[in-house]
């Protein structure tokens, strides 16, 4: 009987073999991704993310109630575990643990990201998203120190329009956008994560037509999801300016539109 040779270490074939392996098993039955931390048992031990759990009254998995015990062990060797980013089929290959792979995500260059022009629904990867917007919508393409008029802005619709400004390898979402019920009209403007985050960033906005001015500045900071309400859960993000002022920027009154001087500066020391 010939002796069995055992490889002294595994290949980075076979590392990749088995996550894949530990993916496959730790499957959430709802989202279809790994579950995260922290999981919710049935009583028969089939795990699920515990914020699926809260749209299913029993598990998906072999229909038994759901358990009160809370999986402890499970939930710290689930934090411990490397995993892939869920961009790994488009071409990211970071493994990472979740406390990390979470913040690598938001960010990943592989990642997905609408483009929120009204009335595009263009939804591919976020390298792609400066030319799309150049070739498919270069009215809403902005300069950081440019002044622009917003087409089409009713001061009775509650609809936003949204433009791309581009600044030193940084893009950067302006919302401006109407709440008529609260009587605001809130400026947004989001950064769009790429990589390393900008450590400060602001805006100043100002609101200029012939002798009248309105300036007002705030910070600049990230916020995800971006699809929440844009008048309500993001109120604190927004730079507002009181719509009972805005007749005195309208450029006609049959043609309403609102004049903006834009600047965003950027410091990535």
């Amino acid at each position: 009987m010939e002796p069995v040779h055992l490889r002294s270490s595994l290949s980075m074939e076979d590392y990749q073999n088995m996550l894949a392996a530990i993916e496959e098993t730790a499957k959430c039955p709802v989202c279809l991704e790994r579950v995260r931390s922290p999981t919710t048992l049935c009583n028969n031990g089939h795990a699920i993310c515990r914020q699926c759990k809260q749209l299913q009254k029993v598990c998906p998995t072999c229909r038994a109630p759901f358990s009160r015990i809370n999986p402890v062990f499970l939930n710290t060797l689930i934090e411990l575990l490397p995993s892939q980013c869920r961009n790994s089929s488009r071409g990211c290959d970071k493994v990472l643990s979740m406390e990390c792979l979470s913040d690598h995500e938001l960010q990943c260059e592989y990642r997905l990201e609408r483009c929120r022009v009204r009335g595009c629904s263009w939804h591919e990867e976020v390298t792609q998203l400066l030319d799309h917007v150049g070739a498919q919508h270069p009215e809403s393409l902005l300069s950081p120190c440019t002044t622009t008029r917003v087409p089409d802005f009713i001061v009775s619709d509650e609809e936003y329009s949204a433009s791309l400004v581009t600044l030193e390898d940084s893009l950067f979402w302006v919302y401006i956008t109407n709440n008529f019920y609260k009587k605001q009209i809130p400026v947004f403007v989001q950064w769009v994560q790429r990589g390393v985050q900008v450590s400060r960033c602001s805006c100043d906005v100002r609101v200029v037509k012939d002798h009248f001015s309105f300036c007002y500045s705030q910070p600049v900071t990230t916020v995800e999801p971006v699809e929440v309400t844009l008048c309500s859960t993001l109120a604190k993000q927004f730079l507002v300016t009181p719509n009972s002022i805005f007749p005195n920027f309208v450029s006609s009154k049959y043609d309403v539109e609102i004049k903006f001087n834009l600047r965003i500066d950027c410091d990535n020391s």
